[in-house]
């Protein structure tokens, strides 16, 4: 990552993590999730989330009971899944109680902001990204998560069933 584009992280990760900073549209949070993508594909998420506190501090934010928009949270789902996409970084996530709290029971499937359909959404293109390697997929039925996924393919969203069954036949059911 280039030297400003970290020195502007921080206040990034400030300004989605205040509730009453409203997001204006979806478009930036894709934009941001393929400029995440990109970097992480070009080298360690690990180190990434290392040299920059701010990102993992976002995570822990949006896990804390809050009027968190639903877009904010369906993002931080999909930003953790795509830093997990790395078995370095997975290990480090798990280390730190971050992934059973986005992607198990005690995390948005038991909240309000699950009825909305952007954050089940959000929920599976994360567990799609992170489901990459053995630790994952351990962790996907260790915690519940299969069971979700198999449900939600009814979901009466049709982009999250959709999103569902597509998680189904890219990981063989597991």
């Amino acid at each position: 990552m280039d030297p400003e584009c970290a020195r502007l992280l921080p206040a990034l990760c400030a300004i989605l993590a205040d509730p009453r900073q409203p997001v204006a549209d979806d478009t930036c949070l894709e934009k941001l999730l393929d400029w995440f993508k990109a970097v992480t594909e070009a080298g360690s998420s690990l180190l990434l989330l290392q040299e920059n506190p701010c990102l993992v501090e976002l995570l822990v934010h949006v896990l804390k009971p809050q009027d968190l928009s639903s877009r904010i949270l369906s993002f931080a789902l999909r930003l953790a899944g795509t830093f997990a996409a790395q078995e370095n970084c997975f290990q480090y996530l798990q280390q730190g109680e971050l992934l059973p709290g986005l992607f198990g029971e005690q995390g948005p499937l038991g909240a309000a902001a699950w009825a909305a359909p952007t954050v089940r959404s959000g929920w599976i293109q994360g567990l799609r990204s992170l489901a990459q390697h053995p630790s994952a997929l351990l962790f996907l039925a260790d915690s519940g998560a299969v069971d979700t996924i198999f449900s939600l393919q009814g979901d009466p969203s049709l982009f999250v069933a959709s999103a569902a069954g597509q998680l189904l036949v890219h990981r063989g059911a597991f």
